[in-house]
């Protein structure tokens, strides 16, 4: 078995920042205005009520590679609503690529830029 730490930092994913990103358009912002990343170092430091509206970005690295979890929580004081997306072995990354290159191949669009929306057919740029 490999070391699953090495060359790995517990960073937020693509797909996570692309959903803060969304998110924070739909309140009218960018996500400078809105996000802050992990918590305060320590257990004597609590951390203070966020301020509304606030994105706050947790990344843990666990497990092995083969395994890919994001949530999006959106919180109040006595109910939440949790969004999760859960990714296990490699195969599902495999199959969007080979979707991606087949695209690529019947969309030769050069000067283009496109990502997984477009592969995917998804239109999820208005939000």
């Amino acid at each position: 078995m490999k070391d699953r730490y090495v060359g790995k930092a517990p960073v937020p994913t693509g797909t996570s920042m692309m959903m803060a990103t969304k998110i924070a358009a739909a309140l009218g912002k960018t996500l400078d205005d809105v996000t802050t990343f992990g918590r305060p170092r320590g257990l004597d430091r609590k951390q203070s009520e966020r301020p509304r509206g606030q994105i706050c970005i947790h990344s843990v690295r666990a497990g092995t590679d083969d395994f890919h979890e994001m949530q999006v929580i959106f919180a109040g004081r006595s109910q939440r609503l949790v969004l999760s997306s859960r990714t296990e072995g490699s195969g599902a990354f495999s199959e969007g690529t080979v979707k991606a290159i087949r695209y690529l191949q019947a969309n030769r669009d050069l000067g283009k830029i496109l990502d997984m929306f477009d592969v995917l057919r998804l239109s999820l740029r208005q939000y």
